[in-house]
């Protein structure tokens, strides 16, 4: 069967009638409710099989669905609520099937009035069609998927900027910015940040009409983010970017604005002694916002400071305060003021470091490494002030100083980087490159007599990077072969850059690493699956087709797994 017959058969089955022939009419009707809240909803095909999986709102939290159809059978589904436990078709099955027709159909999940609203260009009945929180739900939903319906959200926007005040903008921010609770799950985020980014087009739109309406909304919309960041889980870094562009916005509607009197000093102070993340170009604040108002900052930046620095038990206020102080001496240029306020503020080894540092930006060499010796000889053992040295007498041609404590830090701590920084400096000093490496290669080597198994561990996976580094495979792979034992991450950079002539031994040594990934991983395992690409990119087809069938056997129980295995 051909595959056109197979999805007319599939779009046959997710019809109203048969939908109301599989499902009870309160299951679909619930379903309806649920439709436009279904999230990352995958798609695959064995043969003329298709299936479905999705997440669905549950109760607590979303339950996993799944349904299968093929030609000439009924639409089958799976899901973990109780309801479904028996083998009943549930309201989240109802809910996936309207939406898995919705995405092969190109049709929108919205209310009928909604869609009439649209078809209408009627925007504000397009909101009164829905909840907030069935609005935030479609658009997470449905943005990926209907560019027409984004282009409408977009338009709905623009013919809502007209703001009379600047509570009314604040209330058009809360409502864009509303966050769902679930944000902890990195996978969410996405879809939250490509609906809040509406707040962009909002503030964009009254810069140019109230630009001191835009100013204090982007103020808003700025600390309402920042506690929507505070507990989410932004591993990719969504929401750090639209905060960057927020700052960048507030930028925009201050320069629309023109300069602000002396009292909006204090505002600038507050807003930047929030920003830890350091998303403000503050030289520009500072041009846009005025004379006035750049004194009455750097004013209320030294009050804070000397208040800080007196305190005992401040740490935390003091870094902000000196952080911010010194910035605004650098954005004034006023290069003797910041040099005296990191001589005054040495009390710890940061301070050292952020000294150290500013002599350096300064061009100061000498005293640069004057201040970088005292703070040496009191921090020894600090890994930054260490690397300062370094630099320093690198630079003052200290080239045997810097060779030693380079072999030092090799030997406390072997790594790849190590490793070329000392043959560098070695070369430096005029040492022979095979005199240095034999010296580096012993040093590694002390390491293997501990008899700790994380250590043995971690140095092997060192040797594996060096030897990778320089094409030694056969090295390599001879220590392998004795029972040298590595790092999961450093084996797998080894094998993926074995030569084509041992992609037999590559994948021999990447399936274990399968195996333990396997054992801790979850949908929608997405770095298992890169790593089985690779392993099946190095295997001949007889091979291939095994190790796939033995795959699917052995993770049945992990359905969503073996499912995607097809599409490899």
């Amino acid at each position: 069967m051909n595959e056109g017959s197979s999805e007319d058969a599939l779009l046959q089955a997710l019809t109203d009638a048969e939908l109301q022939r599989h499902f009870e009419p309160r299951v679909l009707d619930r379903g309806r409710q649920l439709a436009a809240q279904v999230s990352d909803l995958q798609l695959t095909e064995d043969g003329a099989q298709r299936a479905a999986s999705a997440q669905v709102p549950g109760s607590e939290a979303p339950y996993a669905v799944r349904l299968w159809h093929a030609p000439g059978t009924r639409l089958r589904g799976q899901c973990e609520c109780v309801y479904a436990a028996d083998g009943s078709a549930c309201k989240h099955q109802a809910a996936m099937a309207l939406a898995w027709r919705s995405r092969l159909a190109g049709e929108a999940l919205l209310p009928a009035d909604a869609l009439e609203a649209v078809e209408a260009q009627d925007w504000p009945a397009f909101l009164r069609a829905q909840s907030s929180a069935q609005l935030a739900a479609f658009l997470i939903a449905q943005a990926e998927q209907s560019p027409q319906l984004e282009g409408a959200i977009r338009t709905w926007q623009r013919a809502s900027l007209p703001v009379n005040d600047l509570a009314s903008a604040k209330k058009a921010v809360t409502a864009v910015l509303a966050a769902p609770r679930d944000l902890y799950e990195w996978r969410r985020v996405g879809a939250y940040v490509r609906k809040a980014e509406g707040v962009l087009t909002l503030l964009a739109g009254w810069t140019a009409q109230r630009p001191e309406i835009a100013l204090g909304a982007a103020d808003w919309a700025l600390s309402k983010l920042r506690k929507v960041w505070a507990q989410a889980d932004d591993s990719d870094g969504h929401i750090g970017l639209l905060m960057q562009q927020l700052a960048t916005a507030y930028l925009a509607a201050l320069r629309a604005a023109g300069p602000q009197p002396a009292a909006f000093g204090k505002r600038l102070h507050e807003l930047l002694s929030a920003d830890a993340h350091d998303h403000f170009d503050l030289p520009a604040l500072l041009h846009a916002a005025g004379p006035e108002a750049g004194r009455r900052f750097g004013e209320l930046c030294a009050a804070a400071w000397a208040r800080d620095q007196a305190s005992s038990d401040a740490w935390g206020s003091r870094f902000g305060s000196k952080r911010l102080l010194l910035a605004f001496h650098q954005a004034t240029g006023d290069l003797a003021a910041a040099l005296a306020l990191l001589r005054e503020a040495l009390r710890d080894e940061h301070d050292h470091i952020d000294l150290v540092e500013e002599l350096q930006r300064q061009g100061k060499p000498r005293e640069a490494l004057a201040a970088v010796e005292v703070a040496c000889q009191r921090y020894p053992q600090q890994p930054r002030l260490r690397e300062l040295r370094l630099q320093a007498w690198e630079a003052d041609g200290w080239d045997a100083e810097a060779l030693a404590q380079r072999e030092e830090d090799f030997a406390r701590e072997p790594s790849l980087s190590g490793y070329l920084s000392c043959l560098r400096a070695a070369l430096q000093v005029g040492h022979l490159e095979a005199t240095a490496r034999e010296r580096l290669w012993a040093l590694l080597d002390a390491w293997a007599v501990t008899g700790n198994d994380y250590t043995e561990g971690w140095v092997g996976g060192v040797k594996l990077d060096l030897w990778r580094h320089e094409q030694r495979w056969s090295d390599a792979l001879a220590w392998l072969a004795a029972g040298g034992r590595s790092q999961d991450q450093s084996l797998q950079d080894f094998a993926l850059a074995l030569p084509e002539a041992h992609h037999g031994i590559a994948a021999e040594l990447l399936k274990p690493l399968l195996q333990r990934q396997m054992a801790t991983s979850g949908s929608p395992y997405t770095q298992a699956l890169r790593l089985v690409a690779e392993i099946t990119r190095r295997q001949d087809p007889g091979a291939r087709g095994l190790y796939l069938a033995w795959l699917k056997l052995e993770y049945r129980a992990k359905p969503r797994f073996t499912e995607r295995l097809a599409g490899l």
